[in-house]
């Protein structure tokens, strides 16, 4: 399970006035050779950005990257692994191509300075579309604020990795250099996506943390299906209002995509009234469309479960778990968007009592959480399982005892 980190109320005038970030035309990357150029596209404005002294600083660490406000500082790099971050703040605002020009890169340059430097152009790119869309330029800022960092790594399995203690999203690449992410638009779509998601999860964590502290595995299994739920349907918001940006790319692929079906739904939602502000009806239709995917449920089960495991299998606590009961306000809360309006808003009650959202079908995940019931309600000793504690300790050494 995640761990909880405290929401950090950073101003956000001060930070609005010293980056003072804008957003990057598509046309501008392709003119700087950052996206190939495409014939049929429609010229778009291009956007300035602020210009911010940047330059690496060696550190135990690892790689920094710092804003200077007065002179410039030469640029010093040293080795980092993959997977090493860099503030949002530093890549919200182009600056991987101050970057570049202040190292004024040549053939004989240092491999892994190259890296450096194409990693940050693929995450500003990243970040710098998104900011497009007004719920994700929301999340960002506040990502930014609080002084989150953003990295690529091939994480081999899961779609990114968040460290709450560390302020850390690293995105999988799936093995992909940087300057192959940029050149496929399949790639660049399946980031766009992974980011909206990871950004959506650091904003449920700053305010929500993980369940386990609170509640028991029951109804940690519920609330981590309407949270894998509501990211999607973050994803599916976010490609909708880069749409109408002119900015049509991730809408398309999600179409020809896994969550085609939620894409459809909130599409065909919002075409039944094309007159009326029903845009929040529309999510709570595509939240509802996730949960008619065995796959999506199973997966999710599958993952969470995997997590009360590592909780369950730590010997000095006896119960991880919380006792609280689940109420219809801890299912809404989930669904409260950046413009804090929430999707979801009186219908908790229908989707705690709805078997759709709560039931579980999968045989295997059911004899995974049966096991999971019981092994919190016996003592472990000598590997044979105990009803009563005190009895364990009797035929057992205190030492061998496992709760």
């Amino acid at each position: 399970m995640k761990t909880t980190s405290s929401t950090c109320a950073a101003g956000r005038e001060n930070s609005q006035s010293n980056n003072n970030p804008s957003n990057s035309s598509k046309a501008d990357f392709e003119q700087r050779g950052i996206l190939p150029a495409a014939a049929n596209d429609a010229p778009q404005q291009k956007n300035n950005f602020s210009q911010i002294d940047i330059y690496a600083a060696e550190s135990s660490a690892g790689l920094h990257i710092h804003t200077q406000k007065s002179q410039a500082t030469p640029a010093k790099f040293f080795d980092i692994l993959n997977g090493d971050s860099s503030p949002i703040s530093c890549l919200y605002g182009d600056p991987a191509f101050e970057l570049s020009n202040r190292l004024n890169v040549k053939k004989n340059t240092d491999t892994m300075i190259l890296n450096v430097v194409e990693r940050q152009k693929t995450l500003s790119w990243a970040l710098s579309l998104l900011a497009q869309s007004e719920s994700a330029k929301i999340m960002i800022e506040e990502a930014l604020e609080q002084g989150w960092h953003l990295g690529l790594d091939d994480l081999n399995g899961p779609d990114f990795q968040i460290d709450v203690p560390q302020s850390r999203i690293v995105l999988d690449n799936q093995g992909f250099d940087d300057t192959a992410l940029r050149g496929s638009l399949f790639m660049r779509n399946e980031m766009l996506i992974r980011l909206i998601r990871a950004l959506r999860d650091v904003w449920q964590e700053n305010r929500y943390g993980a369940f386990d502290e609170e509640y028991p595995p029951e109804s940690i299994l519920t609330l981590e299906r309407v949270r894998a739920a509501d990211l999607d349907v973050l994803v599916i918001l976010v490609a909708w209002e880069l749409r109408e940006e002119e900015e049509g790319d991730l809408w398309r692929h999600i179409l020809a995509g896994d969550n085609s079906d939620m894409a459809m739904r909130f599409m065909g939602y919002l075409e039944r009234f094309p007159f009326n502000d029903v845009t929040n009806d529309a999510l709570a239709a595509a939240f509802a469309q996730w949960f008619m995917s065995e796959k999506r449920i199973a997966t999710c089960d599958h993952e969470t479960l995997c997590d009360l495991d590592l909780l369950v299998a730590d010997p000095s606590i006896v119960n991880p778990f919380g006792d609280e009961r689940l109420a219809a306000i801890d299912v809404e809360r989930l669904s409260c968007l950046p413009d804090r309006t929430a999707y979801l808003q009186g219908s908790g009650r229908d989707i705690l009592a709805d078997p759709l959202y709560a039931g579980m079908n999968d045989d295997i995940n059911q004899i995974h959480l049966m096991h999971i019931l019981h092994d919190l309600s016996v003592t472990y000793a000598g590997n044979v399982p105990f009803q009563n504690a005190d009895l364990a300790e009797r035929i057992f050494p205190a030492e061998m005892v496992e709760h």
